[in-house]
């Protein structure tokens, strides 16, 4: 049969897909691009269910996402995002904390595993038309789809002629069950997935990234992560030679460096001249989306594979001079980072950031580069602090931190002792909360 033929055959409205949801069943939908016209059909009803579990990364609004669909939905939640926050914190949602690259296609055989991507009863998700062979694209972020749509009982696609051809996965209509046509997204305007900084902090943020600029050489592999000051070093990149990107995001700056010739991945291993990722993270109104995703669509300078392939230790440290740069919340004197939690409570998630910070320590040539903030609360607060708050979870240990950016300096954490660590750490905090880190210090490690 033609793939034509299969598409006609597969073809259902939104509300018919969604109603092929049934009580207690587990239900994954993808990250970046959601089915929206499915969703809000499966939200509408809620009242013919009971104990369905919804996993992803909810980055946009849904109604199970506030109160009053507990008995329907059991939402949980990979990634705490802005839409989730209130849930999570009220313990309506159930966080469950992922280290993406843990989930690579060889773990679900194993009996004794259970990742939370695979093996759902449907997989929800929106895909590109089919090419002229009948392959979909993911778009601009497969992110965990490829894992989950390979080992999912019944796949849900939404096709969505908005979004653009990315290069690397790809999914055949022989693998899709049920097909929903839908009015095409607008790619200029992309979900929100974290809210744009203010510009005070933007304003700190772009001293960290002109510092933690300094650590990149050409010929370097890089990693950016979420969070503004990561972020920020990307706008400092402009006078850099031969770039690779590893990185399980990018952002629009990254492919305008591309544009530019700045990236390239000449000394790349492996995949040559390549920028390999999972998303491409565009935030809502940005004037220059359009052109970014222009240069993406078809662009075989970019690769997008599934999360996680990308974040597995190994494959990241078999990149030369793998250089990773991530944000954190806060430190403590002894180099103790936290990622996602503001004393006990989580806000968001570990991500990638683990398994890049200690690829990159067993990358020839690797380094790691920390980002932190020193201060919240419009300077009331430092985030480097004696000792953590209790209950406060601790994602990366002292061991794995080297170079620790904030906007008043950089150090090297690598091979110090307790007592160099504390100074070193006081010595990039604001200077008016330096005198009591100092005393804490004292207290702590000296007789």
């Amino acid at each position: 049969m033609r793939w034509q033929d299969r598409y006609c055959e597969k073809l259902v409205t939104a509300k018919e897909a969604a109603g092929l949801v049934k009580s207690g069943q587990r239900i994954v939908v993808s990250l970046a691009q959601k089915p929206r016209e499915v969703l809000l059909e499966l939200a509408n009803q809620a009242g013919d269910l009971r104990g369905v579990e919804l996993l992803s990364h909810w980055n946009e609004d849904y109604p199970w996402l506030h109160p009053g669909m507990e008995d329907a939905f059991d939402v949980r939640v990979a990634f705490i995002l802005p839409p989730s926050r209130q849930g999570v914190r009220e313990k309506r949602l159930d966080w469950v904390p992922i280290i993406f690259g843990l989930y690579n296609n060889d773990r679900h055989l194993d009996p004794n595993r259970l990742p939370p991507y695979q093996h759902a009863d449907t997989f929800m998700l929106s895909l590109t038309p089919p090419n002229a062979r009948g392959y979909c694209s993911y778009g601009l972020g497969p992110w965990y789809s490829p894992t989950a749509l390979r080992t999912a009982g019944t796949v849900v696609a939404q096709i969505d002629s908005g979004l653009p051809w990315t290069c690397g996965e790809s999914v055949h209509i022989s693998e899709i069950d049920y097909l929903v046509e839908a009015p095409p997204s607008s790619p200029d305007a992309p979900p929100t997935i974290l809210p744009i900084p203010d510009s005070a902090e933007f304003e700190q943020a772009q001293v960290i990234g002109a510092l933690a600029a300094g650590l990149i050489r050409d010929g370097d592999t890089i990693q950016v992560g979420t969070g503004t000051p990561s972020e920020a070093v990307v706008d400092f990149l402009g006078d850099k030679n031969e770039l690779g990107v590893y990185s399980e995001i990018i952002y629009r700056q990254i492919v305008e460096l591309m544009a530019k010739g700045v990236i390239g991945g000449a000394r790349r291993n492996g995949r040559r001249r390549k920028a390999t990722t999972a998303c491409l993270w565009l935030y809502p109104n940005d004037p220059a989306a359009h052109e970014v995703i222009s240069f993406v669509d078809h662009n075989r300078q970019l690769e997008f594979r599934d999360v996680s392939y990308l974040c597995q230790i190994p494959r990241i440290a078999a990149n030369h001079s793998m250089v990773t740069i991530n944000t954190i919340l806060a430190v403590d004197l002894l180099g103790q980072a936290v990622i996602d939690h503001i004393g006990p409570n989580p806000i968001s998630g570990p991500g990638g950031q683990v398994e890049f910070t200690i690829g990159a320590h067993y990358s020839p040539g690797g380094r790691s580069v920390t980002c932190l903030l020193s201060t919240a609360r419009g300077g009331t607060v430092s985030r480097i602090v004696p000792q953590l708050e209790t209950g406060t979870v601790v994602q990366l240990p002292m061991t794995y931190i080297d170079y620790l950016v904030t906007e008043n300096g950089v150090v090297n954490l690598e091979g110090k002792s307790r007592r160099e660590r504390a100074e070193a750490v006081i010595s990039v905090a604001h200077p008016d909360f330096q005198p009591d880190l100092r005393r804490a210090a004292q207290r702590f490690f000296w007789p």
